[in-house]
């Protein structure tokens, strides 16, 4: 499926690729299910796969904040993990569990500082969390 964009700005946006449906849950925000709330992450969507938890953190302008942003992305999804987990009672429907944080191009990928994050992260909740804008599907 080709996605056409309109009035977007592409580098903000989180892609799906591959999937042939996906149920979508906006969680922060306006239209979200916990209304203005800066607490949680932005949504989750899932498939017949996989149940992804989901944080923009789009509006850094340097490298200053980076790791600042990276914490409060990880803050927001571990919210948010555990208010599904205690919503569903830790019952997914056997889906497997993961975790985006969405930032700038230019953030350094895959440095130490991030893999130490992503690695204490996977320690705490069992989910592997990666930051990137887009999940490939199965």
């Amino acid at each position: 499926m080709e996605t056409i964009i309109h009035g977007f700005d592409s580098s903000k946006l989180f892609n799906i690729i591959h999937a042939t449906g996906v149920a979508f849950i906006p969680i922060d925000g306006k239209q979200g299910l916990l209304g203005f709330g800066d607490s949680h992450c932005d949504f989750v969507f899932f498939d017949e796969s996989y149940f992804c938890f989901v944080e923009f953190k789009l509006n850094a302008t340097s490298l200053k904040k980076v790791n600042k942003n990276r914490v409060d992305a990880i803050r927001q999804l571990k919210n948010t993990i555990d208010l599904f987990d205690d919503k569903l009672e830790r019952n997914y429907a056997g889906l497997n569990l993961e975790a985006y944080v969405c930032t700038p191009e230019f953030y350094p990928r895959l440095n130490a500082s991030w893999q130490a994050l992503a690695q204490d992260f996977l320690e705490d909740y069992g989910i592997p969390l990666f930051e990137r804008n887009d999940k490939t599907c199965k």
